[in-house]
């Protein structure tokens, strides 16, 4: 029950976020988890989360991938410390990375960039 609450508040955060009233109905709502003990809770709650957000349907997705597109920015005041005038360089590099790559930095893997 705590995964079904954490939803529907995070629902109803996004509503106020863009000032939708909860009367309003709604088209949908995309939840995602990796989680299948989650995923199958939500599932069997999905009449009650439809209830609680006031939408017609429930998506489940299982990568955030599939609903937003990740870019990868340099902190300058973080890496001109130690790389110093190589920043610029490594900046483009990391500008560049692909979906990819920035989704294994997201799941804890390193990468490595040659300057």
């Amino acid at each position: 029950m705590n995964t079904v609450q954490k939803a529907v508040s995070m629902g109803r955060s996004l509503r106020n976020t863009f000032n939708l009233k909860n009367r309003q109905p709604l088209a949908g709502v995309a939840l995602v988890t990796r989680n299948e003990n989650e995923k199958k809770v939500l599932a069997e709650m999905e009449d009650s989360i439809r209830e609680e957000l006031n939408v017609k349907e429930v998506i489940f997705h299982e990568r955030e991938d599939e609903l937003v597109e990740y870019k990868a920015k340099a902190n300058f005041r973080t890496l001109g410390k130690e790389l110093g005038p190589l920043m610029k360089k490594a900046a483009d590099i990391i500008q560049s990375l692909g979906q990819a790559e920035i989704q294994s930095l997201l799941d804890g893997s390193k990468l490595l960039i040659e300057v």
